[in-house]
């Protein structure tokens, strides 16, 4: 008995006819293409089209769908009949003004078939085809980044926000077809139902319910149910889709911690530009545009964890081609930018992650920013990290023209994030720390060009030295060279603690190198500036040396 009446629930759709009525185009995500069905239980099919805004009104009353799978392709209309009747090229087939919204690209069987949407709705957000995951992304202004479309087996989403925007622009309405069909084997009679068909047609909402028996069926099908009909999604107002020139929302300004009171009490004030006083007698007793703002070092976390999107360079960070901003990455303990930059340069969403790490003030700015920002100095960077990576591009260049070759090779592409991003930890954290070893000693021990030292030093000779250090090490003395001990030692340590730190368990082996270096003596984003000082003054003696002796 409660099989039956489970099964004559199911044939009355009333779970499926709520989500219709409720659900279906409000929820965060709206299935646009589904077709599916359990043997010969049910099925359940989902299309959907771009209707013009003027015909919503004549389309919502008829059920019946307006768009078919297969439509939407380019063909041609004849007016009338005879040789002389006119010929119409219509880009998606039709001359009613409806278009597709999702495409299925079929082959007949010879290729394997697969769905399109719309080249237009993918160009209007500037979706990113990710080949590889077969996402589209959409690249947002604070440079997150969004999936816009999802296809999971043959169900096909898309985010309502986009449509709704989509929408807006073309003055269209999205139409959701839909064919629910449920079947029994058992007869109307046996579940207790009556042949019944209901009609509601509503402003955004037209569909048919029909119960009734299977006459003529060879599969066994004696009842059956079919919900068939279509929803209308409208657009959101043009103002409303953040598409030039309609997008009328005013930028938000996060408040920052500028200094604090005689009683210890944090000051904090607007990053909004025109509230800052501009040094020409703008906004009178107003904090200055060039209101230090201070924070915490591992800020910076986020963008040295994703160098593929963001850059972190000596006083500038930036999100690919979308913002950037000039910061103070010199000072030794903070981060420190100005207040005007803060509300100019970063996104509300970007400015509320900086405040997140904002501090009271302790001092002033680095001398190199103010020497850079104030008085337009050209001048060195004074941190390790980025003094490092500023003389390695200095060595590379003159090494090239002393030498007529790179002592240190430059990454492989897929390794180059590790120059870019490397840094001095903003933690005390293990892994961190052994992400910058292992990538310090990429740079200067794994691509030392061991093809032009054996050349140098004799293939023969070379043939006997295992490892780059060894051959660079008897490259140096053939050279006549003098001092060059501790920077080899320098180097061996680095790789010692590579292979006992970041490529193995750590042990005895670690245990020796540590104590060297002082790991476990003082916190670790000193040891790693103690050890690209080493790394500097490696730079600095090759400089000296090998650069400038008399070339053979």
């Amino acid at each position: 008995m409660l099989e039956r009446q489970q099964e004559a629930e199911r044939l009355r759709q009333e779970g499926r006819l709520r989500y219709i009525r409720e659900d279906l185009g409000r929820p965060l995500w709206v299935t646009v293409y589904r077709c599916d069905s359990v043997l010969q239980q049910s099925s359940v099919c989902f299309f959907s089209a771009l209707i013009p805004n003027a015909k919503v009104k004549t389309l919502i009353q008829k059920e019946d769908w307006d768009f078919h799978f297969d439509s939407g392709m380019p063909g041609c209309i004849q007016y009338g009949g005879g040789e002389d009747a006119p010929v119409r090229y219509l880009r998606f087939g039709n001359d009613e003004g409806i278009e597709p919204l999702v495409f299925r690209r079929y082959f007949h069987g010879i290729k394997e078939a697969y769905f399109e949407v719309s080249e237009e709705f993918r160009h209007f957000h500037r979706l990113y085809f990710d080949s590889r995951t077969g996402k589209h992304i959409k690249v947002l202004g604070t440079g997150e980044e969004k999936e816009i479309i999802v296809l999971e087996g043959d169900c096909l989403k898309i985010r309502l926000q986009e449509i709704r925007e989509f929408l807006a622009i073309k003055e269209m309405h999205l139409a959701i077809f839909f064919e629910i069909r449920e079947n029994s084997m058992r007869t109307m009679q046996e579940l207790g139902l009556s042949e019944t068909r209901e009609a509601q047609c509503f402003s955004d909402l037209i569909y048919s319910l029909s119960i009734g028996e299977m006459r003529g069926s060879t599969s066994g099908t004696k009842a059956f149910s079919r919900l068939f009909g279509k929803k209308l999604i409208p657009g959101c107002a043009k103002e409303d889709s953040n598409f030039w020139p309609y997008e009328k929302r005013e930028k938000r300004y996060a408040e920052f911690i500028i200094g604090v009171d005689d009683n210890g009490n944090e000051i904090v004030h607007t990053s909004a530009p025109a509230y800052l006083a501009d040094g020409f007698g703008g906004n009178r007793g107003a904090p200055s545009y060039l209101t230090p703002v201070f924070f915490r070092k591992n800020v910076l976390s986020k963008y040295y964890a994703n160098p593929g999107k963001y850059s972190v360079r000596d006083g500038y960070l930036s999100c690919g081609g979308l913002w950037g901003t000039y910061i103070d990455n010199n000072h030794p303990d903070y981060v420190v930018v100005w207040l005007g930059d803060l509300g100019r340069d970063l996104h509300y969403e970007e400015q509320l992650y900086w405040r997140s790490f904002n501090v009271a003030p302790e001092g002033p700015p680095s001398e190199v920013f103010v020497r850079r920002q104030i008085m337009a100095q050209f001048t060195d960077p004074s941190r390790p990290d980025l003094l490092f990576k500023h003389r390695l591009g200095r060595f590379s260049e003159r090494c090239c023209r002393v030498l007529g070759w790179d002592l240190f090779l430059p990454l492989h592409e897929g390794d180059s994030h590790l120059i870019t991003a490397l840094h001095v930890p903003t933690t005390d954290d293990t892994a961190e720390f052994d992400r910058m070893v292992l990538a310090l000693a990429k740079v200067l021990v794994d691509s030392l060009n061991e093809d032009k030292i054996s050349k140098a030093i004799g293939v023969e000779a070379a043939a006997g030295l295992k490892g780059g250090i060894l051959k660079m090490e008897r490259f140096l003395k053939l050279r006549g060279l003098q001092g060059f001990d501790e920077h080899v030692k320098f180097l061996r340590n680095l790789q010692k603690l590579r292979s006992t730190s970041v490529a193995h368990r750590k042990g005895r082996n670690f245990q020796q190198v540590a104590r060297t270096l002082g790991i476990g003596q003082q916190p670790l984003p000193k040891v790693f500036e103690d050890i690209l000082r080493k790394s500097l003054g490696l730079l600095d003696y090759l400089e000296c040396t090998l650069l400038a002796a008399p070339q053979e």
